[in-house]
């Protein structure tokens, strides 16, 4: 194996491994320790933890529909997101640090996610910031990553530069 496919091997298993892996045990620390629905005030007035089962996509995208329906449509789109970014990062030199992260990351979102979508048929939420009546939708570590990922993708494309 040569340097560079030994640096890409290393920095995709630490970083996408690393938070699906991160994302599977916060997830289950949560369903242990949190019951359903309640929240629990870490920063009064901003942030609070809680437990949620998310059946739809990002901001509960086809919630409403069956089982069948979101089933199939979110396996298949992440299936197909986690193939495209290993890809992507396959086809990316090892010298592009910067898109590099932001593709491991992004696929380590896209495979903790992927992994509850099989495992449980819904993604579950844990984290709720809100300020004065106003809350962002429930995340979990895989959502996070999935979007400093996605900004980092395009802030390379927008720049047109690798900033590491």
């Amino acid at each position: 194996m040569s340097p560079e496919a030994r640096t890409k091997l290393v920095r995709l298993l630490l970083i996408s491994g690393g938070v699906a892996v991160a994302d599977q045990v916060v997830k289950l620390l949560v369903n242990a320790g949190v019951e359903m629905g309640r929240r629990i005030p870490v920063v009064a007035g901003f942030f609070d933890l809680t437990h949620w089962h998310n059946q739809g996509g990002a901001f509960g995208l086809l919630a409403s529909q069956g089982p069948a329906v979101r089933g199939f449509f979110f396996f298949f789109l992440s299936f197909l997101a986690v193939v495209l970014l290993a890809y992507l990062y396959r086809k990316t030199p090892a010298a592009s640090r910067w898109f590099s992260v932001a593709l491991c990351l992004t696929l380590g979102g896209a495979v903790g996610n992927l992994i509850d979508r099989v495992r449980l048929g819904y993604v579950d939420d844990f984290l709720l910031f809100y300020v004065n009546g106003y809350y962002w939708p429930a995340f979990n570590v895989a959502d996070a990553a999935v979007t400093v990922g996605a900004f980092m993708l395009v802030a390379a494309f927008v720049t047109r530069r690798d900033p590491l």
